[in-house]
């Protein structure tokens, strides 16, 4: 191989990124009569699978202003409160939202009906084993969950018992497993202790101070 002598510098705009996104799309879908606007999100088709499997569970979710920035398509999310119905998650969709299944979990949950993933095996090898961690979860808030190594089968409804409840969640330095759970306690309000939380700062370093400005408790303690 031989490498190019001269190099050039250049300019590249970096855009919102998908997955983040994800969460606060989640919380308002499932937060009754909020709405949410997110600018300057990258929508390139091999990230917007999450986008589209909500489409087919009947949410309210669309993007508009779509132009190319730096040689990537950038547009604007807009969601509202929706009444979400179960889907099965085809498996040609899988690679485009594999960050975002964890949170995608959280929202098959607390919708009623069954929800089937399959040929999702890439998230045991990811910060930590996801498909075990998320069944972990939500089997504590009392959701029945059958898992493979390469599947999941979620069980949801929309009335979840909070009674005083206090959740331990050990996240085994998994950012999105923190932040998928952070949502969950939010729409329930059900308590939760989640262990390493710093790990969030990996990916979204602004996430507590945001949840925190629309009126979400979270308080962080060493």
């Amino acid at each position: 191989m031989r490498g190019q002598k001269d190099l050039y510098g250049f300019d590249y705009t970096v855009s919102t990124d998908t997955s983040s996104s994800a969460y606060l799309v989640a919380l308002t879908l499932l937060t009754p009569d909020s709405k949410l606007v997110i600018h300057n999100v990258l929508c390139n088709p091999t990230r917007t699978g999450f986008i589209k499997i909500l489409k087919k569970m009947n949410a309210d979710i669309k993007i508009k202003n779509l132009k190319y920035i730096s040689g990537e398509p950038v547009g604007s999310i807009f969601v509202k409160s929706s009444s979400l119905k179960t889907t099965n998650c085809p498996e040609g969709l899988v690679s485009s939202l594999i960050d975002e299944l964890p949170i995608l979990f959280v929202i098959s949950a607390l919708t009623k009906g069954v929800t089937k993933f399959k040929a999702i095996s890439e998230l045991t090898i990811k910060e930590s084993n996801r498909i075990l961690e998320m069944k972990k979860v939500l089997t504590q808030i009392g959701i029945r969950c059958q898992t493979t190594k390469s599947s999941m089968i979620i069980h949801g409804r929309k009335n979840i018992d909070v009674n005083n409840k206090l959740i331990t969640v050990n996240t085994k330095l998994d950012h999105r497993i923190c932040m998928s759970t952070v949502i969950l306690s939010l729409i329930t309000g059900i308590k939760m202790k989640i262990k390493n939380f710093e790990t969030v700062n990996t990916s979204f370093p602004g996430f507590v101070s945001l949840i925190q400005s629309i009126g979400g408790k979270i308080e962080i303690k060493k």
